[in-house]
């Protein structure tokens, strides 16, 4: 009975120190706690993220050498979800080596071990990385999920649309004030020139005159010259025109 004791607690303790010595080894992000395991991504924007394995903790003397890091996309299809190589990479003796996935990984760092990953994230949906590696038989993960959000870009489409509204305000206004400027010198320049159009006047050096503002005899039809005033009409074809802004030329 006492021998059976003793063999348990034997157990209990060499059991406990594998435990331990096979999960003192840590997956670490630069940016990310290790508590962390989401990250948010701007939609059309590229992810930047640089780990490596801290065995700080570990017994120097146990630890292991080497290590064997996979990442994996998660990938979902109606009821199956399985696991998407993107990267594998191989930490040997202070050599890093990136054996799979160089478009995604690359070691920054041969003597610290230290890999970077990089990935453009176009997708409107979440999802989920796993980093694995196994430390004497034993494997460890770490899951980071990418949550997608549009902030950003519907802020930037909200100030587009405020900056056009603005735009298209201003515009209207001085549109409408140049209109109403024109108006009221239309107005006055009438006003100026209604006495000289009620009757007939003649020009010195002109071999028509000026059409009276109810009609008149009409004149014959010539080359035109600017006079000062909008409002002194000469028609055209023997009928007086409010429009032509003209005389005939002698």
């Amino acid at each position: 009975m006492v021998l059976h004791l003793m063999v348990a607690l034997v157990l209990s303790a060499f059991l406990s120190q594998t435990e331990c010595q096979s999960s003192c080894a840590q997956l670490e992000f630069d940016t990310l706690e290790n508590t962390d395991t989401t990250l948010a991504v701007t939609k059309n924007s590229r992810v930047v993220l640089t780990f490596y394995i801290n065995t700080d903790k570990c017994n120097k003397s146990s630890s292991s050498n080497s290590f064997v890091i996979q990442l994996s996309k998660v990938q979902s299809a109606a009821n199956t979800t399985e696991n998407l190589l993107v990267c594998d990479i191989l930490l040997q003796q202070q050599n890093c080596t990136v054996r799979y996935g160089a478009s995604f990984c690359r070691c920054r760092s041969h003597i610290k071990g230290i890999v970077q990953f990089s990935q453009p994230f176009n997708d409107s949906h979440d999802s989920e990385h796993v980093w694995s590696w196994t430390e004497q038989g034993k494997l460890q993960e770490r899951k980071v999920r990418f949550h997608i959000v549009f902030g950003e870009q519907s802020g930037v489409s909200f100030l587009m649309l405020a900056v056009g509204m603005v735009v298209t305000f201003v515009a209207s206004v001085v549109f409408t004030s140049v209109i109403a400027v024109c108006i009221v010198k239309y107005r006055k320049g009438y006003q100026k020139y209604e006495p000289l159009m009620k009757d007939q006047i003649n020009y010195p050096g002109y071999d028509a005159i000026v059409c009276p503002g109810d009609g008149g005899s009409g004149v014959e039809y010539n080359d035109y010259e600017e006079v000062e005033s909008a409002f002194l009409v000469i028609g055209t074809n023997n009928v007086c025109d409010d429009r032509n802004p003209y005389l005939p030329r002698r």
